[in-house]
């Protein structure tokens, strides 16, 4: 089995390889509201999710992870609505 394949990230561990070692730019609570939604599958161990590299690189190319979604400072408009 590839390093690459090999399930053996948490959930910060995660967001750590993405983050610093990949250099995009995504937040913690990205990866947790991810995971909560089932767009990335962990795979259990115990009692505890992992995850492998390839698993965090497959979900930002499958186009979930665009703007604004995860990047900081990007926020959605402010609708100002007259009166």
């Amino acid at each position: 089995m590839d390093d690459m394949d090999t399930p053996v990230l948490t959930e910060d561990e995660l967001w750590e390889y993405l983050h610093h070692d990949e250099g995009l730019p995504v937040t913690r609570r990205t990866i947790k509201h991810v995971v909560i939604r089932r767009e990335i599958v962990p795979t259990r161990l115990g009692n505890s999710n992992y995850f492998s590299k390839r698993d965090g690189l497959q979900w930002v190319e499958s186009g979930c992870a665009t703007p604004p979604f995860g990047i900081r400072g990007a926020r959605r408009p402010t609708v100002r609505r007259p009166g």
